[in-house]
């Protein structure tokens, strides 16, 4: 008998060894972000040790790192009531719950967590996120300049905060928070770039080459640090630097389409036709290739280079080939500006009539586009709906096509408080094709704006489940509570 349950015992014990170590392996697994492969293991941990509130905690990570969030927040509820930790658990509940939108419940989380663990700060860094997501900006920014104070080593307040200065167009605000961030962690060369792209957008373009020399010097063979500086430099209209960052960026990812235009034009602006033609040819081809097997992502690339190899071959009067290329890119892309103007300008140096006919419709879209974009400006910076919607129904008036344009209208309408010619705008821009994240969005806001509630969440759930963000403000209206935070 003895000897009997001497086994039971021995068995039992090598039970809760097996399942620890798959637990642990898990745990392992999700520190290196392999999800799956920690999945695997925690489950059969749980299996073998169904009791386990750890594994359970662990289980519920995993899951939501897969995005499987119902089954994660059963299994971290389940961790709950035995857990040594209720604030870490709380905390996961938080970001499975911010990660399926259901923000109040979110919030709530977070407020537990931060009521059992104090010093739990990202649970306060994620309550600023809320804030941000129900359209509470300045809050989300107050939050995280509080956090910065709170936690002087950990560089993830600065970042954001800094990310969130850039979208409200403090670019210089921007740049501070960046320097504290590179006083804390000097050896990062991403913190260095984006305080490249702050500086440079604050328009210090010393500053900016500075900061993104110092990640070229972090990270020498990483191409993004020079792929950035190299994109600075020619901004800046340094084209022998650039020349010389964007080649060694290439050298470390060559034949890279995204890098080969901006080197082809530098050794344009330089006087190197011929070496600029062979570059973009060569890129034409990648993109050629690549778009056989997906389109996705390589639409714009592809007539960015269809311009810029028509641009060459004019300037090395080519004319035959910058023909070809130029209908090649209006085949691409029908109300392309300069695809009009460069087949225009070829057909007009051959004497051909046709090239009247591009040059004018090169200047009805050029002309409509200059009114669409002193529209934006109105609306963006100045907040002026009236004089936007001007600019707008001039734009329409000169390119009834400009979809744009259409688009930009409604939101000044919307913005007049017109909401319901609004909606008709869109309807009419739908029926011609319209289907981008303004679109959506101004929809969302236009629908709720006219007391259709349910539309509105419907239409908001359509474009998420496209892939689109359409950003805080719209979360703020439809929770009927612009600017609050915490949800109440």
């Amino acid at each position: 008998m003895m000897l009997r349950w001497a086994l039971v015992a021995g068995l039992l014990g090598g039970l809760g060894q097996s399942a620890a170590e798959h637990r642990s392996r898990g745990i392992d697994l999700l520190r290196q972000s392999q999800a799956d492969e920690a999945l695997v293991e925690l489950e059969e941990a749980l299996r073998l040790d169904p009791q386990s509130s750890a594994t359970r905690f662990h289980l519920g990570r995993a899951l939501l790192a897969v995005g499987r969030l119902d089954r994660a927040a059963a299994e971290l509820q389940s961790a709950l009531p035995g857990s040594i930790d209720s604030g870490a658990v709380h905390y996961q509940l938080g970001l499975v719950w911010f990660a399926a939108d259901r923000l109040a419940d979110a919030w709530s989380e977070l407020t537990l967590a931060l009521e059992s663990r104090r010093d739990l700060r990202p649970a306060e860094y994620q309550r600023a996120e809320v804030c941000y997501r129900t359209g509470a900006v300045s809050e989300a920014r107050r939050r995280l300049s509080a956090l910065v104070e709170a936690t002087p080593r950990w560089t993830g307040p600065e970042v954001r905060a800094a990310e969130l200065a850039m979208q409200a167009g403090d670019a210089a605000d921007a740049a501070d928070w960046l320097a504290r961030a590179v006083e804390i962690e000097p050896e990062r060369p991403e913190l260095w770039q984006r305080r490249g792209d702050a500086l440079a957008a604050a328009f210090d373009n010393d500053g900016a080459e500075a900061a993104y020399r110092r990640a070229v010097e972090l990270a020498p063979d990483v191409g993004a640090a020079r792929i950035a500086l190299g994109y600075h430099q020619f901004n800046v209209q340094r084209f022998e630097a650039a020349e010389e960052s964007l080649q060694m960026a290439l050298q470390m990812t060559p034949g890279d389409p995204a890098v080969q235009l901006p080197y082809a034009e530098t050794l344009l602006y330089q006087g190197h036709g011929e070496e600029a033609l062979a570059v973009i040819e060569q890129a034409v081809g990648t993109i050629a290739a690549v778009s056989t097997t997906s389109e996705r992502g390589v639409g714009s690339l592809r007539v960015g280079a269809l311009e810029l190899q028509a641009k060459i071959l004019i300037k090395l009067d080519r004319l035959d080939e910058a023909e070809q290329v130029a209908r090649a890119l209006l085949e691409a892309a029908p109300r392309n500006v300069q695809g009009h103007f460069d087949l225009g300008t070829v057909l007009r140096r051959r004497g051909d009539p046709d090239g009247i006919a591009h040059l004018r419709t090169f200047k009805q879209l050029s002309d409509g586009r200059e009114h669409r974009e002193l529209g934006d400006e109105y609306l963006r910076l100045a907040g002026d709906a009236m004089a936007a919607e001007r600019e707008y129904r001039a734009a329409l008036q000169i390119d009834p096509q400009n979809l744009v344009a259409r688009v930009g209208l409604a939101r000044a309408l919307l913005a007049a408080g017109e909401a319901a010619a609004a909606l008709e705008q869109l309807d009419q821009a739908r029926a011609e094709g319209a289907d981008g994240v303004d679109w959506h969005r101004t929809r969302v806001l236009g629908l709720q704006a006219t007391g259709r509630a349910n539309e509105a969440r419907v239409a908001w759930e359509g474009a998420r489940q496209l892939g689109m963000v359409l950003g805080p403000s719209v979360w703020a209206v439809l929770l009927e509570a612009p600017g609050a935070c915490p949800i109440r």
